[in-house]
């Protein structure tokens, strides 16, 4: 699934990861109410403490507008759910996760993003962000559009102080991935990246298997990228993350995420 101009992000990662299914079975969870989604202690031993996640359209439902009415999503109980999923099949912790995954990521145009992430965004900085981020040379189309709608002087990252305003900003057009990670660009601590990988990474490590992948309408992804991964990465980031260590996470829940849609969760579910 593509969302934005190119590429969620470059396929070039190299897992080495065992992924024997027998290796983690018995690692999902349950889903006990289509619309009240409860994971219970059972995924991977991993905490006592359920997560209950409601998420659900509004009374207005599909009519009019865009053809989408607004989603709310709820997260409780942040704290002590979070699975951290790792073979062989034990109890992890953050750290542990992060480091296994992140290691797990290799990508050969990984300069175009750490040499130019912390520089002034000027021209030159903002397509060689866009180039890694579609994992290949920018076509010309590509490349008009990127120097039409991201310009240097872009300061409206500033005035996205609530979920709300960060949805309606970032789906204003299709290219809702591409516009998140231009605030990414801007502001690379506060606006995390968000793609295809991270989302399904996220979704599993909050216990529900089979909801995994990232939503295909426009508003729908603004909405969970807003809604339900900004505080699920700030959970795992903790307080004052460096543009490093945001990095790491990004990279483990990247390659975690490949992890998740190379194999069948189907059959891990005990």
């Amino acid at each position: 699934m593509v969302l934005g101009l190119g590429k969620p992000r470059t396929e070039r990662s190299l897992l080495t990861v065992n992924s024997d299914p027998d290796l983690w079975s018995g690692c999902l969870g349950y889903v006990q109410d289509p619309g009240l989604k409860t994971q219970g202690p059972s995924l991977c031993g991993f905490s006592n403490t359920p997560i209950t996640s409601r998420i659900e359209p509004s009374s207005s439902g599909r009519a009019g507008g865009s053809g989408l009415g607004e989603v709310t999503v709820t997260i409780t109980q942040f704290q002590n759910t979070v699975r951290y999923p790792q073979p062989p099949l034990t109890h992890g912790d953050r750290d542990s996760f992060i480091d296994l995954w992140a290691r797990q990521y290799e990508d050969e145009n990984e300069h175009l993003y750490t040499d130019n992430i912390e520089r002034e965004k000027t021209e030159p900085e903002i397509l060689a962000l866009f180039q890694w981020k579609n994992g290949s040379i920018l076509s010309g189309a590509k490349q008009e559009r990127v120097e039409k709608e991201y310009r240097p002087s872009d300061e409206a990252y500033k005035k996205l102080t609530t979920p709300t305003r960060i949805w309606k900003h970032v789906s204003r057009d299709n290219a809702v991935i591409w516009n998140i990670f231009w605030l990414h660009c801007l502001a690379p601590t506060q606006f995390p990246i968000y793609d295809q990988h991270a989302h399904r990474a996220m979704m599993y490590m909050l216990g529900f298997p089979g909801d995994l992948e990232i939503p295909s309408h426009p508003t729908e992804c603004a909405v969970s990228y807003a809604k339900l991964f900004m505080p699920f990465f700030e959970e795992m980031a903790g307080p004052n993350p460096t543009i490093d260590s945001a990095r790491q996470i990004d990279r483990s829940l990247f390659a975690f995420g490949k992890f998740l849609k190379s194999v069948d969760v189907t059959l891990w579910r005990g």
